[in-house]
């Protein structure tokens, strides 16, 4: 990767990948079962069970200790395939992984702008009352 291109992964791209991916967790309805166990667990984790179990639900419940590890995880993930393969290989995976992180990059930078642009030219959505997904307007 050139320089210039990991200096824009590091400072634009990895960042609204990040927002990306705790918006999803703590917003989506995908992820609403398994959000509501973590509660519980990390509710546990209060009461003073300090499983380990317990502990990473504390984690993943608190979206600033979210976006503190995601981007661990995030160059984990980059770099876990390349161990076992060849030079040619890594830089084929490296490749590869530039794919997901830019189009959250791209989907958290949309909705980012949605929410500075006038009215009339914003996404015709919102949120849903009594539910944690997004549906089209029906107007």
């Amino acid at each position: 990767m050139h320089p210039v291109e990991q200096v824009f992964w590091l400072v634009v791209v990895l960042p609204l990948a990040i927002g990306a991916i705790v918006d999803v967790w703590r917003n989506g309805s995908l992820f609403a079962g398994c959000r509501a166990f973590v509660e519980g667990m990390a509710a546990a984790y209060e009461r003073g069970d300090r499983a380990p179990l317990t502990f990473l639900a504390a984690l993943l419940d608190c979206s600033f200790c979210l976006s503190v590890h995601v981007p661990a995880w995030l160059l984990l993930l980059q770099f876990l395939p390349a161990l076992g393969l060849s030079q040619l290989g890594w830089v084929t995976a490296g490749r590869l992984w530039l794919l997901p992180s830019y189009s959250l990059a791209a989907f958290r930078l949309s909705w980012l702008l949605n929410g500075l642009v006038p009215d009339h030219v914003r996404y015709g959505y919102r949120l849903n009352k009594g539910r944690d997904d997004y549906r089209p307007d029906a107007d």
